[in-house]
């Protein structure tokens, strides 16, 4: 996967004819961090940086914790001449999967690996007794250059409030980025509530374990969304310039790539 730098140089033009330099910054990239990092063992580049200000896994028991860093992967594709999908599980583990279904009114994949991975424990979702034991709940990702786990902690609502139309969706007041599309939301216990979603609003769309299930079985077809779920797109954020966009006249500029 291609890495891009979140900042670029930029001019703006002042009052005086002269030239400002203003940095760009460019957000809503599948890269960026959201929530508490947690390192995996070995990691070798020191405690990663950490400005949420909520202990995530501190809240969790160590065995929740434990099943989480062994279930969760990253997911990494390649639109080249064949289209190529990597399955990285830190510390070392890396693999080539592939698509073996894929559900493109709720966006859902089923990705299989072409050897199997030591120690994983996967989640059963099947399994009908699984329940939430309170409205507290975590969403879970895993960085995409690194590998670290990423968690923030909210609340579940019983309204869909997002701005995807789809009934089928609940929403959560976890607060994540693009980095956490398809990452699992949790209960407090462990259990598997939904997959997240992302739309760029101040909730967290999620799909619950329930649809999930009947989308992969092909039940109640006649329930599915009429359009397709979109992602925000990125987009160049220059601070004080893009203010001046609403709130006063627009100055010209050029920007260097």
């Amino acid at each position: 996967m291609p890495i891009f730098s979140p900042y670029l140089d930029s001019f703006e033009l002042t009052s005086d004819l002269g030239f400002k330099p203003v940095n760009g910054e460019l957000l809503n990239q599948f890269e960026n961090r959201f929530g508490e990092l947690r390192a995996w063992i070995g990691y070798p580049f020191g405690a990663p940086p950490n400005d949420y200000l909520e202990d995530v896994w501190e809240q969790l028991q160590k065995e929740v914790v434990t099943n989480i860093s062994r279930r969760v992967v990253s997911l990494a594709s390649f639109t080249s001449d064949l289209f190529e999908i990597e399955v990285f599980l830190p510390p070392n583990q890396r693999c080539d999967g592939t698509l073996e279904l894929c559900n493109l009114h709720y966006n859902i994949a089923i990705i299989s690996v072409k050897k199997g991975f030591n120690a994983i424990r996967p989640e059963d979702i099947y399994n009908s007794g699984m329940h939430m034991s309170s409205k507290k709940a975590v969403a879970i990702g895993r960085d995409t250059i690194y590998g670290l786990l990423m968690g923030t902690i909210g609340k579940v609502k019983r309204s869909n409030k997002g701005i995807l139309n789809c009934e089928e969706l609940l929403c959560s007041t976890c607060k994540i980025k693009k980095a956490g599309i398809g990452g699992s939301l949790i209960d407090f216990d462990g259990s598997f509530v939904g997959m997240n979603f992302y739309d760029g609003s101040d909730v967290t769309p999620f799909l619950p374990r329930h649809e999930i299930v009947n989308a992969l079985k092909g039940a109640d077809n006649s329930r599915l969304p009429s359009e397709r779920w979109s992602v925000p797109k990125a987009y160049w954020y220059h601070g004080e310039l893009d203010v001046d966009v609403y709130n006063g006249p627009l100055r010209t500029g050029r920007t260097l790539q």
